[in-house]
């Protein structure tokens, strides 16, 4: 189980997601004092990552950034966001081990981008 904040600069995980990637008391942090896990006393992981490189490695060992979890999650937005009023799509071009989701979403619409996407703008409901 993970958590983002709503501006994806932290992670809030469960020790199954720390057991997937192997994290513990000997982890070490990428970027002490700007990119961490937080840790008890004793220096073992709450379950708490603060920014990106800390939880990176959390999101490839559960496949967060597989095409297939990226497919899934766009599918979640894009089937209801007409719905909402919205039509345009935003991508803020995330790059993951050759994976950019704009490509996950070109592919599902066999190969060319929708209209309303862009890996550059957002448009957002007026």
């Amino acid at each position: 189980m993970y958590l983002f904040t709503n501006d994806a600069h932290e992670m809030w995980f469960n020790t199954a997601a720390m057991k997937a990637d192997g994290i513990g008391a000997h982890t070490p942090d990428p970027d002490p004092g700007k990119q961490y896990l937080e840790r008890d006393a004793d220096g073992v992981p709450t379950g708490h990552a603060v920014e990106a490189a800390a939880f990176i490695p959390i999101c490839l060992a559960l496949r967060m950034f597989s095409l297939d979890s990226i497919r899934a999650s766009q599918r979640l937005t894009l089937d209801r966001a007409p719905s909402w009023g919205m039509t345009p799509y935003m991508d803020a071009g995330l790059l993951i081990a050759g994976t950019t989701s704009i490509s996950a979403l070109t592919a599902m619409n066999n190969g060319s981008a929708t209209a309303g996407s862009s890996a550059l703008s957002f448009m957002s409901k007026r």
